[in-house]
């Protein structure tokens, strides 16, 4: 078996470069004819730019109907075809979002564009959004959510965290910092009981559930 694997490996290795070989012959042509285009249209603007700084009003004029002939008959005698490829690709071997990210980070590759985050997509889980005690840290973890209800890799621009206590009418400090692709951490200390108003936004927008209400209680050790 491993035999007649490794025999077919060198038929399908031939095939491909036989193939190849024949596709650079055909490129070459093609090269070939479009190098004498230009050449020839190259000679026209020479001829005309010299007749321009040297010639009389009676000579350009005179050019004038000539020069449009050349160049219709330059023009008309080329297939813009040929700038086409010739045939699709008869072999798909990945999706091309899997190649992208299989080469990225490799030099002269570019990496398709990230979809842009979806605030009314994004959305907060842990402890924090709910319950606090007083003079201890709450944590909770806000999610980056693009259009495609897929993890937005790109760095959120905008995001805020606002929480306010509503019986001291005074606002708490929020720590922000990014813990994965998609993902950002929330820690503050609440220093009142009672509610407070929990607002998450994505430049101006508030994202799912967004205001939470969190509830503090005095703290088992106080």
């Amino acid at each position: 078996l491993q035999q007649a694997l490794e025999q077919r490996r060198t038929e399908l290795v031939g095939q491909l470069d036989q193939l190849t070989q024949l596709k650079l012959k055909s490129l070459a042509a093609e090269r070939d004819q479009v190098e004498l285009l230009h050449t020839q249209l190259t000679s026209c603007l020479e001829y005309v730019e010299g007749s321009l700084t040297t010639g009389t009003q009676e000579e350009i004029l005179g050019m004038k109907g000539s020069l449009l002939q050349q160049i219709s008959q330059i023009t008309g005698n080329f297939n813009s075809g040929i700038l086409a490829p010739k045939e699709e690709a008869s072999i798909f071997l990945v999706a091309d979002s899997d190649l992208h990210h299989a080469c990225k980070g490799f030099a002269g590759v570019v990496d398709q564009p990230e979809k842009p985050v979806c605030p009314e997509k994004c959305y907060c889980t842990g402890d924090g959004i709910k319950s606090a005690k007083i003079g201890e840290l709450a944590t909770f973890i806000v999610h980056a959510i693009d259009r495609s209800d897929k993890e937005c890799r790109q760095p959120v621009k905008g995001l805020s965290t606002e929480l306010f206590s509503c019986r001291a009418n005074t606002k708490v400090d929020c720590q922000m910092r990014q813990v994965g692709e998609s993902k950002y951490e929330v820690q503050y200390q609440p220093v009142n009981r009672g509610q407070h108003q929990l607002h998450i936004r994505i430049k101006g927008k508030s994202i799912k559930g967004s205001p939470h209400t969190v509830v503090a209680r005095p703290s088992l050790q106080s």
